[in-house]
């Protein structure tokens, strides 16, 4: 599975070099203006929809079929992508807490309430789609229909969220919809969830992986 992360790693290295200096660009605007929001979801949502979007390159240029016949245990294949995915959606992390960390240097704390209820809601996002995606694309063979799975995943993790929201809102007793990045608790409860959610979608999409004859 090294092989494969690394693999990933080197494709993708001027890719994530380029969206690092338009996550750089936008920082420093945001650092300038005191404007945050813009950073923290442009550093959270590049890097796994980059990540998603070379999955679906892959399956046009049949690398799927390639790894098929490999010498790679099938959940190996399977493990690579869901390991790579979370290191993807790591290193987003790792620029907006950089991010916050250079702000608090120079005397600016960016962490507001509806900052961090924001921040783990579009992680929690991205991670459920992610949990939608990958079995959905070992279902479906070319790169078409990988991108049907990724509007299906897109469109099936808003639901989720919409849904997730609505029962907060009732948990809480709250009124309007908007009043919910106040509580972060809840957008912690919701990340957590799609973790879990993310783990079974794993196990699902090994064994799709498995039964699947290219």
């Amino acid at each position: 599975m090294k092989g494969l992360l690394h693999s990933n790693f080197i494709i993708f290295k001027d890719n994530i070099l380029g969206s690092l200096l338009v996550i750089l660009f936008v920082a420093v605007i945001g650092v300038l203006e005191n404007s945050h929001l813009n950073v923290i979801l442009l550093a959270i949502s590049t890097f796994p929809i980059l990540y998603m979007s070379y999955c679906q390159r892959e399956t046009v240029a049949n690398w799927n079929k390639l790894e098929k016949i490999m010498p790679i245990r099938a959940n190996t294949v399977v493990l690579s992508k869901y390991v790579c995915f979370l290191l993807f959606i790591g290193i987003g992390c790792f620029v907006v807490g950089i991010y916050a960390l250079i702000n608090m240097i120079i005397g600016v704390m960016i962490w507001e309430p509806f900052l961090i209820s924001l921040f783990l809601l579009v992680l929690g996002l991205h991670i459920s789609i992610g949990a939608f995606f990958y079995p959905l694309s070992y279902k479906m063979d070319n790169g078409e229909s990988q991108l049907i799975a990724l509007m299906v995943a897109i469109i099936l993790s808003t639901v989720l969220l919409y849904l997730t929201v609505q029962v907060g809102m009732v948990i809480l007793e709250l009124e309007h919809i908007f009043e919910i990045i106040e509580y972060p608790s809840f957008g912690i409860v919701y990340a957590i969830g799609m973790i879990v959610l993310f783990i079974f979608s794993y196990f699902i999409a090994q064994k799709i992986y498995a039964k699947k004859e290219f």
